[in-house]
């Protein structure tokens, strides 16, 4: 499986504006409450707008969002990030976590870890959540490490704020049982399906979830 977790950690420069009270990023299916005096922002490469706080020390408190196919439960979600972390940060090490609840009471799980990126010790927290059907969401704050928990209480009450909105489109289409057969002969049995613009995020017979780009697929039957 890709897990895509971004991670902002250069000087934030932004022809940024002032946050709504809540904003809703349609095109993702959600909502959510920016801290007061924190602006939004396009950034390149971010698909929804992120929310960034006032630059100290060459970086900016933000926040982004991001969702992703994922046929699996939310723990499952989390444990296979967890792996990923592990593998591609640089002075990873988890701080702490806690299964939470939002404002509107979805389950939702925090996790927090320390990390170095460009020269730069963070403080990252991740938020996530069940989204639309067939997806996970994950929000991540990041802060300078020599911040410590000055920002948790904030990020914690955005992440709470969070809340799913009706889409513009579905995000991902939902499928069963498929045999994928691939272009280099091989076959791959699955028990589930989730459906993107590009690939397939499946579960395969032994219960592992692996993402199959469409280009690689010769065929598929049920």
């Amino acid at each position: 499986m890709r897990t895509t977790l971004v991670l902002l950690t250069a000087a934030l420069l932004f022809n940024a504006v002032a946050a709504e009270p809540r904003y809703t990023e349609a095109a993702g299916g959600y909502s959510l409450v920016p801290p007061d005096g924190w602006k939004l922002a396009d950034f390149p490469g971010f698909k929804y707008k992120i929310i960034h706080g006032t630059p100290n020390n060459g970086f900016a408190p933000n926040v982004n969002v991001l969702g992703e196919a994922f046929p699996g439960t939310l723990e499952d979600y989390v444990a296979s990030n967890e792996v990923t972390l592990k593998r591609v940060i640089t002075g990873y090490q988890k701080l702490s976590s806690a299964n939470l609840k939002s404002d509107s009471g979805a389950p939702l799980i925090r996790m927090t870890i320390q990390s170095e990126q460009n020269k730069m010790k963070l403080r990252q927290t991740f938020f996530f959540f069940d989204g639309q059907p067939g997806q996970k969401m994950v929000i991540t704050c990041s802060t300078l490490l020599e911040d410590g928990t000055k920002f948790d209480a904030v990020f914690e009450k955005l992440a709470k704020s969070f809340r799913l909105e009706a889409a513009k489109a579905a995000p991902a289409t939902a499928g069963g049982a498929r045999t994928y057969h691939l272009n280099d002969g091989t076959k791959v049995e699955t028990t589930q399906t989730i459906e993107t613009e590009d690939s397939y995020t499946v579960k395969d017979s032994n219960g592992k979830i692996r993402t199959l780009k469409k280009s690689d697929i010769k065929k598929i039957t049920e």
